[in-house]
């Protein structure tokens, strides 16, 4: 029996099973692929930056600013655990408004950092091709935290960290059934054709393909989406950086002579919704992904050399879902973060540590919590 089960090997629940085995709890990992983080994190292109779904300024105004600075708080504190688990690149973070309207919500958001302690530099509005070799912004703002990083270096520290502070990982397994015990949670699996259960106290569901149908309470909350990414040799000569534009939906990231281009809604704003195959590359829309990489970059002749999809679960607001799930004293959930707000998932992963030593997590956004799901 372990004190912890966790669901699904990513870099926050490997940074969570970390922290929780350096205070002596025993932990579990279940993982359903045989390669630990490819399910999300080794299909990041490398770019974390402060946003969600909807940008800080919507925030404030439907949630109101309190709010809103609590989520903005929560993901600087991310990125900075980012910086302590890899080199920082060095690379600049931009944010680029296409229309008129995009530009008018990013200045009201830059208002907000600066108000909040983090201002950033505008691109010149006077020429900003001089800054950014593009004909498709108008306008743009560096970003003082945002970072490129490599995935797979930080999935590999910390998988070996795990494994050094003895963390049992168990993966490319099929995964049957999650039930209470007398004691806690019991969880049923099966790996090469040979069933297997353990039981623990507590269970923390982070990701895994069948969460919808594993737990009832996700079946309703969480959808999937398809973001498809693909690389190319980039010809332009041009500094090493991250961006994203068209409200985040369309972002890419330089490593060394590569450029790392994805995108999700803007390509094909029907098709992806509800996919669960993240082996699959769809020709439509790596297409527009070329295209686009065109008008951005003003090269005639991109041929990727390799493509590939991610599936995101998110929740039906936009928002990840990290605490106790209502009615349910040994089920915690610390997901939904994937995609464009990959860097709040470390964040998250260290307030479940707090919840767990402290039976509280003082500085996590409320707005966070599975009981406004109900």
């Amino acid at each position: 029996m372990y004190d912890i089960t966790i669901i699904g090997a990513n870099s926050p629940s490997l940074y969570l099973s970390t922290l929780l085995a350096q205070e002596g709890f025993s932990v579990c990992i279940l993982e359903e692929r045989s390669t630990i983080g490819d399910a999300q994190d080794l299909r990041h292109i490398g770019f974390a930056q402060m946003g969600l779904l909807d940008n800080f300024w919507r925030l404030s105004i439907g949630m109101g600013e309190s709010a809103a600075k609590e989520i903005f708080l929560c993901m600087q504190r991310s990125l900075s655990i980012l910086s302590t688990l890899t080199k920082k690149h060095p690379s600049k973070g931009w944010i680029l408004a296409r229309d008129e309207r995009e530009e008018e919500e990013l200045h009201k958001q830059q208002i907000l950092f600066k108000r909040w302690g983090y201002p950033s530099t505008a691109i010149p509005q006077k020429n900003p091709q001089e800054t950014f070799p593009s004909n498709m912004f108008t306008a743009g703002y560096m970003l003082p935290t945002a970072q490129c990083f490599s995935p797979q270096k930080i999935v590999h520290r910390l998988y070996k960290t795990a494994q050094q502070l003895g963390v049992h990982i168990i993966s490319g397994i099929e995964m049957t059934k999650i039930d209470d015990h007398a004691h806690g949670v019991r969880t049923v699996y099966s790996k090469n054709n040979r069933k297997d259960e353990i039981t623990s106290d507590i269970i923390v569901f982070f990701d895994h393909a069948q969460l919808q149908q594993l737990d009832p309470f996700f079946y309703t909350t969480l959808g999937c989406v398809r973001t498809q990414s693909l690389s190319y040799a980039r010809t332009q000569k041009s500094l090493s950086f991250g961006c994203s534009a068209q409200y985040g939906y369309l972002r890419w990231c330089d490593h060394e002579d590569q450029r790392i281009l994805s995108g999700c809604r803007w390509a094909s704003p029907h098709f992806e919704i509800g996919e669960s195959d993240d082996q699959i590359v769809v020709p439509s829309i790596e297409k527009a992904l070329i295209q686009t990489a065109k008008q951005c970059f003003l090269e005639e002749n991109i041929f990727p050399n390799r493509s590939w999809s991610v599936i995101e679960r998110r929740s039906c607001d936009g928002l990840p879902i990290v605490g106790s799930i209502p009615g349910r004293d040994h089920y915690l959930s610390c997901t939904a973060f994937h995609g464009q707000i990959f860097s709040l998932g470390l964040a998250a992963a260290e307030s479940i540590f707090h919840f767990l030593l402290h039976g509280e997590s003082s500085w996590l956004p409320s707005s966070f919590s599975p009981r406004r799901l109900l």
